[in-house]
């Protein structure tokens, strides 16, 4: 349950982040935030996604994996190319998908967005080279400042990706390695980045 400065907290960091030019929006469970995905996405768009525990826990993977939604999933090619030079040109294109929905590690009540990765391959799309991005991102994830954001990717998301990862029998997957921290999305980018803040913690 959530009281009402809970909400209210959520409802005052989504005003600070559309100040910042990130459109910002505050959801009421997993349920409404992939009802509103579909209302964002227009049928037959090219999506990318990337690993997101997130992802997973809102339905989204599921839906994607069954070839039952309405878009155009890019990410199944990229796995099925056995050649990695063919692999590493579809994952540069993937760079360039229409949408890009995953998540973040941490978003701060300044308007700060941080994101943590292991290849940085979602980190181009989130800073350019998709012209529409959808975050979802669990409240648990909202804290105060910057270093406290910083301190969450390390005391908390690490640890448990590592954890993740060795028990599928790929620890290498589960190294910190990049950081990327959003200030602003400037509107003559032409943009549209949304994040969906849920009323939930979802995610590490």
């Amino acid at each position: 349950m959530h009281t009402n400065t809970d909400t209210s907290k959520s409802a005052i960091v989504a005003q600070i982040l559309n100040d910042h030019g990130i459109k910002a929006e505050v959801v009421g469970n997993s349920g409404i935030a992939l009802a509103r995905i579909h209302e964002l996405v227009p049928a037959g768009a090219k999506v990318m996604t990337n690993a997101s525990t997130t992802l997973k826990e809102i339905g989204l993977e599921a839906e994607l994996g069954s070839g039952g939604s309405p878009w155009n999933w890019l990410k199944p090619a990229i796995g099925a190319e056995n050649d990695p030079a063919k692999r590493s040109l579809l994952r540069g294109q993937a760079s360039l998908a229409e949408y890009y929905v995953g998540s973040v590690q941490a978003v701060t009540e300044m308007g700060q967005v941080i994101c943590a990765s292991g290849s940085g391959s979602q980190l181009a799309s989130y800073v350019y080279s998709s012209p529409n991005v959808i975050w979802v991102v669990g409240n648990q994830k909202v804290v105060p400042t910057l270093e406290d954001g910083i301190r969450r990717i390390r005391d908390v998301c690490v640890p448990k990706m590592a954890e993740l990862t060795k028990s599928k029998g790929k620890p290498e997957l589960g190294v910190l390695a990049k950081i990327l921290i959003i200030e602003n999305e400037m509107a003559y980018t032409g943009r549209s980045v949304h994040l969906l803040l849920v009323e939930e913690a979802l995610g590490f």
